[in-house]
């Protein structure tokens, strides 16, 4: 079926019941369901002026620095992104309000604290084991694994896997 004449049959009403229909669905999704682009259905909204909430809005369309201050205040520990998740905004959105409005916005990252003995004799008895699989193990990342490694001269050295 050409897309020209597919989208000549595309009734405006027919597009707004489908939104209303499907509430969480984004442009690409809507606009896959008639067969046609993301813009399409875009110029489609604006030109029949339908009622549309964008799951994705950004700071031009938004005015959200007071929300972002009441959250980060309620939850100083939260990243970027859950923020944005929480406010149905993208990272980038809480960024720019951020350096915009002057939003004191300062994540303390908790390290773990790890035993080093601990470690030092999972990895004497995991031999087999990469950084990654112990960073696993120890609920961190492979790179902080390595650093505690390289800060503790922990010999380490993988041997391959044994066959089986």
């Amino acid at each position: 079926m050409n897309l020209k004449k597919k989208y000549k049959t595309l009734n405006f009403l027919r597009l707004q019941k489908y939104i209303n229909d499907n509430p969480n669905k984004n442009l690409k999704e809507i606009g896959g369901h008639f067969g046609v682009s993301r813009r399409t259905i875009s110029l489609e909204i604006q030109k029949h002026n339908l009622k549309y909430n964008n799951k994705r809005l950004g700071m031009k369309n938004l005015n959200i620095h007071n929300e972002i201050k009441l959250y980060i205040e309620s939850n100083p520990d939260s990243s970027m992104s859950e923020i944005a998740s929480f406010l149905g905004v993208t990272r980038q959105a809480i960024s720019l309000s951020v350096k915009k409005y002057n939003i004191n916005y300062k994540r303390s990252k908790k390290r773990l604290k790890i035993d080093i003995e601990k470690l030092k004799e999972y990895i004497e008895s995991n031999l087999t084991l990469n950084s990654k699989d112990i960073g696993r193990v120890f609920n961190t990342s492979s790179t902080y694994i390595n650093f505690l490694i390289r800060k503790h001269n922990i010999e380490y050295k993988i041997l391959k896997k044994l066959a089986k």
